[in-house]
C-alpha cells in the first residue's frame, strides 16, 4: 500500500519553531478512533531524530492492541492525510509534524 508521496526531505521544515494555534486542534479532535490511538503511541513510543521518526509496526500493533495490520495501515494512512506524518522513501522512517508530535520526547 502506498501512502501518499514519498518525500526525499523533510516536508516540516518550516514547522520547527512554530506551536500549535488552538484554531488547528480540531485536526486532533477529526481523527478516528484507530489514528487517534496510532497518534499517541508515535508521541509516545516512537524514536525520534533530525525531523523524522522510526516507525516500529509490530510495537505499535501490539501497544495500541490493534487486531489486523490494515489498521495500523489505515491509521498511518489518515495521518498522513492530514499532514501530521508524511512519507519518506524508506518505509520505516515517518517525517513528522513537530506542531503535531512536538521537536523531541521529553
Amino acid at each position: 500500500m502506498r501512502l501518499y508521496k514519498k518525500h526525499t526531505d523533510n516536508p516540516f521544515k518550516e514547522h520547527v519553531n512554530l506551536k500549535l494555534p488552538i484554531d488547528e486542534t480540531y485536526i486532533l479532535s477529526e481523527l478516528s478512533k484507530t489514528a487517534f490511538k496510532l497518534y499517541l503511541f508515535v508521541r509516545e513510543y516512537s524514536f525520534r531524530d533530525e525531523g523524522f521518526i522510526i516507525f516500529d509496526f509490530a510495537l505499535a500493533k501490539a501497544i495500541c492492541k490493534f487486531k489486523q495490520d490494515k489498521s495500523v495501515y489505515n491509521a498511518l494512512s489518515e495521518l498522513v492525510s492530514k499532514e501530521i506524518l508524511a512519507s519518506s522513501k524508506d518505509s520505516i522512517e515517518y517525517y513528522y509534524n513537530p506542531r503535531y508530535i512536538g521537536n523531541e520526547k521529553e
